[in-house]
């Protein structure tokens, strides 16, 4: 049986294609507690994905308790579950892991080195899950997009679309550079990889949509697509628009690792195939 931990963004869409997975909320599987996991999960579960994490990165530099036991302590916790049932886990982690002061793409060899707790929390609790299982895979994701179930979406993509209704003019940070990702090309791909059987050796892997593209330029994609929006986005640097947790510049990850075996579309593409309706793309 596959279980897929969280709710979320990314949960959701894996359960998408995960169809006979068993999909928990924090309330019936808390991680931060080993006692919640030994309840929730049974020994004859062989694929735990953990999509639970605490997000909110200016929000993890007050709340440092909170985003360790969720994202550090809480990866452990499966990982030595996982070790001891003998199952395999799909821990999901970021691209926050790194500094941002490389002028290439991040390679899965690089050394980690965070600038705010959220990208700590999330480099440690990698290591929590590598040191503690050996049948563990980490997937590093970047800047998501897609559609929740509860409630309105609440992605960078929809809340620019939104400020575009209200406003005229935005400014939008250009100096940041990733790959926005679909997460149900996420899910799919991640289906692709374990849904009918693992072909995939254990370790760290970067998975990421193709190309890269700044905030500005990706908000400028968004208000372009229908029904089109006439506001205007001035580009800024991430000096002009102080956040409680510094991020970093470079996030482009090298997925030279996983692309001869899978690669996810363009953003681009992905991007219209969120907001455009079916078929029309």
């Amino acid at each position: 049986m596959t279980v897929i931990i969280g709710r979320g963004r990314l949960g959701q869409a894996c359960a998408q294609y995960f169809k006979k997975a068993r999909v928990l909320s924090r309330s019936q599987c808390d991680i931060t507690t080993m006692a919640s996991i030994n309840t929730a999960l049974d020994p004859r579960d062989r694929l735990i994905i953990n999509t639970a994490a605490y997000t909110a990165v200016d929000d993890c530099e007050k709340n440092q308790k909170d985003a360790y036991a969720i994202n550090a302590l809480g990866p452990l916790h499966l990982a030595r579950w996982c070790h001891k049932n003998q199952a395999s886990l799909i821990h999901i982690s970021t691209d926050y892991v790194f500094d941002g002061k490389k002028e290439t793409p991040y390679t899965e060899s690089d050394p980690p080195n965070p600038i705010n707790y959220y990208g700590y929390s999330k480099l440690i609790g990698e290591q929590q899950v590598i040191s503690a299982c050996d049948s563990a895979y980490i997937f590093r994701i970047q800047w998501l997009f897609g559609p929740t179930s509860a409630g309105r979406p609440d992605d960078f993509v929809v809340k620019i679309r939104d400020l575009a209704t209200k406003k005229s003019e935005l400014t939008v940070i250009n100096d940041q550079v990733g790959s926005p990702s679909y997460s149900l090309d996420i899910a799919s791909a991640l289906y692709s990889l374990f849904g009918d059987q693992i072909s995939l050796e254990h370790g760290l892997y970067h998975l990421r949509a193709s190309g890269y593209a700044s905030w500005y330029s990706l908000a400028c994609a968004s208000i372009q697509l229908p029904p089109g929006y006439p506001v205007r986005i001035t580009p800024v640097s991430s000096a002009a628009y102080p956040q409680p947790a510094q991020r970093p510049l470079n996030s482009r990850l090298s997925t030279a690792k996983l692309d001869p075996i899978i690669r996810l579309r363009h953003w681009q593409a992905a991007l219209a195939a969120y907001l455009l309706p079916a078929g029309s793309v």
